[in-house]
């Protein structure tokens, strides 16, 4: 994990400095990152798990009976997703 936050903070320096006006930085930092959200499992959140449900947090809430600040989600770099 340590080796993608490096890798994101150099993409960040070179945005910054590539687009000064933080409100351009910001438009092209997110049309350049594409992210995936994981289960703790490693499963790509796509549903809620077991039903074909498309996956929201409050129903995946419901479904694991935990309140908000117990669930526990990642937030993946798609690329490094894809590659592991």
């Amino acid at each position: 994990m340590h080796a993608v936050h490096g890798r994101l903070q150099l993409l960040e320096k070179h945005c910054q400095k590539q687009y000064p006006s933080r409100l351009h930085w910001t438009r092209t930092w997110h049309q350049m990152t594409q992210y995936v959200l994981v289960l703790p499992d490693g499963q790509r959140v796509v549903h809620i798990p077991g039903s074909s449900d498309e996956f929201t947090l409050a129903e995946y809430k419901t479904f694991t009976g935990r309140p908000y600040q117990k669930l526990t989600l990642f937030v993946c770099h798609q690329d490094d997703y894809e590659a592991r």
